[in-house]
């Protein structure tokens, strides 16, 4: 925990703080300092994970946490560089983290400070830089990380889908009223004025 990191002003650069950090503990491959790493990052995931939807949805303070969580591990999953390093990173997330950042898409949507780090973060784990992803023959691996990433893609997929109807349809109701506004009325009616 850095108190650095909890100053608004900071957000943005946790992703590159977390990335240089993630470099040097990748330098080696001891497993052991990696899960001494994320300890403190794993409590406070399986915190958030413990609140409520609703609690977690209204409070302030979960939402500035998954903010900062997801820059954290996008910095983390853009550190690993090779198969050794991502698998560590994937095995640790998923299954058990990965429904956390989808529960929060879920209920933060429409709130792009919250919706953008986790876009970003499913981004990075997806992303095949340096042939890092490469699962054994026999693992599921592949095919799980293919599901949760379509789970985040069609999340916001339908939400955007849902904001282009409505924005459409607000859209066309405007146009309506301001194209009704610039039709003269009718001859013989009140408003003609004969």
């Amino acid at each position: 925990s850095f108190p650095f990191l909890r100053e608004r002003g900071n957000l943005r650069s946790r992703t590159t703080f977390y990335h240089t950090l993630g470099r040097l503990l990748f330098m080696d491959d001891a497993t052991s300092r990696f899960r001494a790493f994320v300890l403190p990052i794993h409590n406070t995931l399986c915190e958030l994970a413990s609140v409520p939807d609703v609690t977690l949805r209204d409070t302030t303070e979960c939402r500035r946490r998954m903010i900062g969580l997801s820059r954290d591990l996008r910095g983390l999953a853009q550190a690993t560089s090779s198969r050794k390093t991502y698998t560590m990173v994937y095995e640790w997330l998923y299954p058990k983290h990965t429904q956390l950042f989808l529960r929060a898409l879920s209920i933060w949507t429409a709130d792009t400070d919250v919706a953008h780090p986790i876009l970003k973060l499913f981004n990075e784990l997806a992303l095949n830089k340096t042939q890092r992803i490469t699962f054994d023959a026999s693992s599921p691996g592949g095919i799980l990380l293919f599901r949760e990433i379509s789970k985040v893609v069609c999340l916001y997929g339908e939400y955007v889908c849902q904001e282009a109807v409505v924005n459409a349809a607000a859209k066309a109701a405007s146009a309506q009223a301001n194209a009704g506004a610039d039709i003269p009325p009718a001859p013989g009616t009140p408003e003609s004025g004969g």
